[in-house]
């Protein structure tokens, strides 16, 4: 599990910079690809952080919520509602 949660993190780490470096420096100069550009920068950047927070929060439902759950039977995808 520590193998992943640093693995979620590493685009965090990892300058947002980076995904310029990919499209060729030209193509920035247009509104659609610089606009693009961002926008995956962005995602790149942040997704990390709500995966972080969504794995603690699933790290920390109390165990009497998923004892309920399975007495009511329901599958594993149902008690994550």
């Amino acid at each position: 599990m520590v193998f992943f949660r640093a693995l979620f993190i590493l685009p965090m780490i990892v300058a947002p910079i980076v995904v310029f470096g990919i499209a060729a420096k030209d193509s920035l100069a247009d509104e659609t690809p610089a606009f693009a550009a961002i926008i995956i920068s962005d995602i790149w950047q942040w997704m990390p952080f709500v995966f972080i927070m969504v794995i603690a929060g699933l790290a920390n439902v109390d165990s009497s919520v998923l004892e309920a759950a399975r007495w009511g039977r329901s599958s594993g995808a149902s008690s994550c509602r």
